[in-house]
């Protein structure tokens, strides 16, 4: 083989790797963006009525509400940052692929 042949199957194994580690790390991010709204959606419902009218929920709309957040309540919750509506909107941190 010549070097340009050798470099030529270099960059490919590179380029394959770097689209493994692109998928893995999509899967890693989807894994944890589904927990986020799963464990979002077990304790908006652990909470009381009253408690969810307080954050402007109702409970049928605690589902729709981590699944699709609207952008008035990002607005709220932006100036209100310890209320238990929070995690509704927090987006997952993207995993950093090292070179």
């Amino acid at each position: 083989m010549s070097t340009a042949e050798l470099n030529a199957a270099s960059d490919t194994i590179t380029r394959r790797c770097y689209t493994l580690v692109q998928i893995v790390a999509r899967a890693g991010n989807s894994f944890l963006t589904w927990h986020r709204r799963r464990r979002t959606i077990r304790t908006l419902m652990a909470l009381d009525d009253g408690a969810l009218k307080d954050i402007g929920l109702h409970r049928s709309e605690i589902q729709s509400a981590a699944f699709h957040p609207s952008p008035q309540r990002q607005r709220n919750t932006r100036s209100r940052p310890n209320s238990a509506s929070f995690t509704l909107v927090r987006k997952p941190k993207p995993v950093r692929l090292a070179r």
